[in-house]
């Protein structure tokens, strides 16, 4: 089975929404244009689909980072990869500067594969991978494989060994927050915060009193605010918290 990623960019000229990058190949049928694919194999029985996720640092480069399926493994994940776009969406790059062509983009070795974060055939990947910018506009990719967390950072034109976050824990569903502007990187797993200012030292934690799943990613960017959703499975109700931190500038 063909999963795929599409990307649609709005053009404020036209205010027209544009499907970019382009169709799977002919083989496989594809009917709409995206940005990645990749045949996995997978029966069709898993409700995990990609689950992308895409960030803009100061000089407003685009970077996506998603976990896909590339084996005949179903129900998981096996590989991470990543890629930037500094037009929006149009052409998309490797961290070595190298143009990814043609789209889509895929895992398979060639022109047209990304940026390889980490994974191996038959790999147990967590469901999400997220991206980390430090105040440099370095990026780094978080991720979970084989049941524990780690994430790689840009280093030159490549990427660096893995940074092991968590011993014998796989953090599937945490979210992470780039404050570029004070310099404080923070990853958070429901209630417990970890923040820290570069990439390579220890993450001070912090417990916080709800389990905030999904954060405002905007409100941080424009006004150094940590606001973010608390849904209750039990009750279907839903509340919005707004996290003060005392010195925004530090990590402890």
């Amino acid at each position: 089975m063909v999963e795929a990623l599409v990307y649609n960019h709005y053009d404020l000229q036209s205010k027209t929404w544009q499907a970019l990058g382009a169709l799977a190949p002919e083989q496989y049928d594809g009917k709409y244009k995206v940005i990645i694919w990749e045949n996995s194999g997978e029966n069709g029985s898993s409700y995990q689909r990609y689950k992308a996720d895409m960030r803009f640092d100061k000089n407003n480069r685009m970077y996506i980072t998603v976990p896909i399926n590339a084996d005949n493994a179903s129900n998981i994940f096996n590989y991470v990869i990543t890629a930037y776009s500094d037009d929006g969406g149009h052409t998309f790059k490797k961290r070595s500067s190298a143009t990814i062509s043609p789209l889509p983009m895929r895992i398979a070795s060639g022109s047209a594969q990304a940026d390889v974060i980490d994974g191996y055939y038959n790999a147990a990947m967590s469901e999400h991978a997220n991206i980390l910018l430090d105040a440099k506009n370095n990026p780094a990719i978080y991720f979970g494989i084989d049941g524990e967390t780690w994430y790689r950072y840009a280093q030159g034109d490549s990427w660096s060994t893995r940074q092991r976050i968590f011993d014998n824990k796989q953090c599937s569903r945490c979210f992470t927050l780039s404050d570029q502007d004070n310099g404080v990187m923070s990853l958070i797993d429901y209630n417990k915060w970890y923040r820290f200012t570069d990439y390579g030292m220890t993450m001070h934690k912090y417990q916080i009193s709800v389990p905030i799943l999904r954060w405002d990613l905007r409100a941080l960017k424009e006004a150094h605010t940590y606001r973010g959703v608390y849904w209750n499975s039990k009750t279907g109700q839903w509340n919005i918290y707004r996290v003060d931190v005392s010195n925004p500038t530090k990590c402890f």
